[in-house]
């Protein structure tokens, strides 16, 4: 073709990079040696569970999570579990005696009555019908005071129209000693509430 012309020389098309070749197989040995390696692996992890794991339960024996151990003493928390304390192992079990009117306010007459009950409870029989179970008085807890009586407050409600007084009887004494019949014959207006302890 003469140079001048119109005519554009055509270039062959570019070649395709020849296509390369596929990787190798990864060899017999070498999954051989993973499949090893992993098996390696987990049986030393449990080795180490096996050979530490009873070591865990003796970490109890020195952690501590008691709160005086890492608060100062002057803390509010450590003050309120160190006031907690004097109730827990304390052995009482309150009985709740409440005493109600019909709807009004109760009379001064009877809250004297209701005091003169309170103050009276401790000689009162636990069980008018069996009588060798003794008074109430037997079954309450030791009086913080030596020699003096245990005791029994009367507390009114806010509205006047009831009362409760709660009988701190020795968790230890008493099991199933009905001392209903005490309150009972005191009137319609009182009811005696007792709390057994969990057997």
């Amino acid at each position: 073709m003469p140079l001048g012309s119109d005519e554009i020389a055509e270039s062959p098309p570019p070649q395709a990079p020849p296509p390369q070749p596929a990787p190798p197989p990864p060899s017999r040995r070498r999954a051989v040696l993973r499949a090893v390696g992993l098996i390696a692996v987990v049986v030393a992890w449990l080795a180490i569970a096996g050979l530490g794991g009873p070591a865990i339960g003796s970490l109890s024996t020195v952690q501590s999570n008691d709160q005086e151990s890492f608060l100062p003493g002057a803390a509010e928390s450590v003050q309120a579990a160190n006031k907690a304390a004097a109730f827990e192992d304390s052995g009482a079990l309150p009985a709740f005696v409440i005493f109600e009117t019909d709807g009004g306010a109760a009379s001064p007459e009877q809250f004297a009555s209701w005091n003169a009950f309170t103050q009276t409870l401790a000689a009162q029989p636990a069980n008018p019908e069996k009588p060798a179970l003794g008074t109430i008085g037997d079954y309450l807890v030791a009086s913080p005071v030596p020699g003096q009586p245990v005791p029994i407050p009367l507390v009114p409600s806010q509205d006047g129209q009831a009362a409760l007084v709660v009988v701190p009887l020795s968790a230890d004494k008493v099991t199933t000693v009905d001392c209903g019949p005490a309150v009972r014959g005191q009137g319609d207006h009182r009811r005696l509430r007792g709390q057994e302890p969990a057997r």
